[in-house]
């Protein structure tokens, strides 16, 4: 028991021995900083390639989806202002804010419908692509069996966009 307790202690110390961090610089004077802890680094900041709980995180304090989730975790008006469903629950249209990407070009309802179409594209092999099979021919499309725009997502105009789902999905806005 003195050995393995000793081999312990000594791995402890020869732990302790490595390198530090080097430290973070201070948020320069007269400028906002903000810093966002994470428990791991990400393989990837591409949302379809993201794996795991902290890339989401990531994901998900970076970039804002249609529906964002209040303190109580009801869904809210993210990109989308509003949204309504058709009386049968196949018909989902959301309405988008004025929003510009960092570059100043506008967000538009084709960027959703090209997200979209990107996560289910067989070539991108996303590993969560299956949560959005209740699209409209979302499977098809994500094993190859139907042409990325036979997806059930259009933009109606810029500001307008229309999921047609294969069945009626309640949790959609969440």
């Amino acid at each position: 028991m003195r050995r393995l307790l000793a081999a312990a202690l000594m791995f402890a110390a020869l732990a302790a021995c490595g390198p530090r961090p080097a430290p973070r610089p201070a948020c320069p004077a007269g400028k906002v900083c903000f810093e966002l802890g994470n428990i791991a680094d990400q393989e990837s900041l591409d949302p379809v390639q993201a794996i795991g709980t902290q890339a989401h995180q990531v994901m998900a304090d970076t970039m804002m989806g249609l529906t964002q989730s209040d303190a109580a975790g009801e869904p809210v008006p993210g990109a989308a202002t509003s949204w309504e469903v058709s009386p049968d629950g196949l018909t989902w249209t959301f309405h988008l804010r004025d929003a510009v990407w960092s570059d100043g070009v506008p967000v538009t309802a084709d960027d959703f419908v090209f997200a979209l179409r990107r996560e289910l594209d067989p070539k991108m092999a996303a590993q969560y692509a299956s949560l959005i099979f209740f699209i409209r021919n979302a499977e098809a499309v994500n094993t190859g069996k139907a042409p990325l725009e036979a997806l059930g997502v259009r933009a109606v105009d810029p500001r307008t966009l229309e999921i047609s789902l294969e069945h009626p999905v309640p949790y959609l806005p969440e």
